[in-house]
């Protein structure tokens, strides 16, 4: 009886050790996305706000009957950014 009474404890610890290790990788996993999730938070959140609130003032401009000023890289609406090409059929 007691040779079966360590078997059995020998076969928890061996389950206890894979549990830990499923831990510590899920641990990891979770750490990363949180690490992710912080990032987007201070640094793609505040620069969507600031982008919508540029929006926000060239709508407003507009509404009042004023040409939006052009925002930092814009000449005339001339953007620096990506081209848009206008195929005509």
């Amino acid at each position: 009886q007691a040779k079966q009474r360590l078997d059995d404890a020998r076969d928890k610890v061996g389950a206890a050790r894979g549990w830990l290790t499923k831990i510590a990788k899920d641990s990891d996993e979770f750490e990363t996305r949180i690490r992710q999730l912080a990032d987007y938070a201070e640094v793609e959140l505040p620069k969507a706000i600031a982008t919508m609130d540029r929006i926000i003032e060239a709508l407003e401009q507009y509404a009042a009957g004023m040409a939006p000023k052009p925002a930092v890289g814009e000449v005339a609406g001339v953007t620096t950014g990506p081209k848009k090409e206008f195929k005509l059929r």
